[in-house]
């Protein structure tokens, strides 16, 4: 759970990134929140070769209020002197990486 980049069951994710890094199928549900409170879904599904995001937004007020699937190619760690990002890249939607976890330093 991502609560304006306080994180719980960080060693979760730290367990999906190495399976990914070792080809093994794995998912992960990652719940973060809206300035306002409202949860965001967060599915990231590995068969192995592709990342599928799956973004539920139908909990959030002033948000799209629908579920949108993106696959993408693979996810790394950008880091910066604040915080690290934890980002999709190669995806077939929008223009760009997807920024999909942020951890504060």
């Amino acid at each position: 759970m991502d609560r304006h980049g306080e994180l719980t069951n960080e060693e979760r994710f730290t367990a999906f990134l190495k399976n990914v890094t070792l080809e093994k199928k794995d998912r992960i549900n990652i719940i973060s929140f809206t300035t306002e409170g409202d949860p965001i879904g967060n599915e990231l599904i590995f068969d192995g070769s592709m990342i599928k995001l799956v973004v539920d937004s139908t909990k959030d007020q002033f948000g799209s209020g629908k579920v949108t699937e993106i696959m993408c190619k693979t996810i790394k760690e950008a880091e910066s002197a604040e915080q690290i990002d934890y980002v999709l890249e190669g995806c077939n939607e929008g223009d760009g990486d997807i920024i999909v976890l942020a951890k504060w330093k």
